[in-house]
């Protein structure tokens, strides 16, 4: 906290100096009758680094620092099924899932292939909550635990319907995404279908 007053201080000290610089170099001074203009731009440039790498220090201290819970990117996260095609309601499928940061928290659930316009939420087949056809993985309290390496491995029991989606007309993938605290961004897909 010292070091941040500290550098709010001299961010403060240094604008202000910037502002009263060009008056002091505009009045009369007993030791010097005329004021050097390259003297002047050479403060106040000087003035104004200074008063930058303040500032700079104080955004720095107040910007918060990456989240270590943070979802690893899309491009990261790769997922498979063991089943992906003419599936049937009720099928075991088996998910392992490669990529992911061990300490945040996702689910992984048969889904639309599009999360409806200004649906919170990916709308996933099942009831919400329903850990038969919705894993939550994460390592406190998840019903899936992601191993240190970053992998983790789920079964479902495969539902073609929920509120809001139906696979055996709409596009249907097995989804990954952030739990609630990382937003619920989609993080990695695999295309199903349901046999007919």
């Amino acid at each position: 906290m010292s070091r941040l007053f500290t550098a709010r201080t001299a961010a403060f000290a240094a604008a202000s100096l910037i502002l009263v610089a060009p008056l002091a170099a505009c009045s009369n001074s007993e030791t010097e009758s005329t004021t050097d203009p390259t003297k002047v731009d050479a403060s106040i440039s000087e003035m104004s680094e200074s008063a930058s790498e303040g500032i700079s220090e104080i955004e720095s201290e107040l910007s918060p620092e990456p989240s270590s819970t943070s979802a690893a990117a899309p491009s990261d996260v790769k997922v498979t099924v063991d089943k992906a095609e003419g599936i049937k309601a009720g099928d075991t499928l088996t998910v392992e899932v490669t990529g992911l940061n061990p300490k945040a928290g996702y689910y992984g659930a048969i889904c639309a292939a599009q999360t409806p316009g200004g649906a919170p939420v990916p709308v996933c087949t099942g009831e919400m909550g329903d850990v038969e056809s919705q894993a939550w993985l994460q390592n406190e309290r998840g019903t899936a635990k992601i191993a240190e390496d970053g992998t983790a491995s789920f079964t479902l029991t495969a539902k073609p319907t929920g509120e809001g989606v139906d696979c055996a007309t709409d596009e249907c993938v097995l989804k990954v995404f952030g739990d609630h605290s990382e937003g619920f961004k989609d993080v990695a897909e695999v295309p199903v279908t349901f046999a007919s």
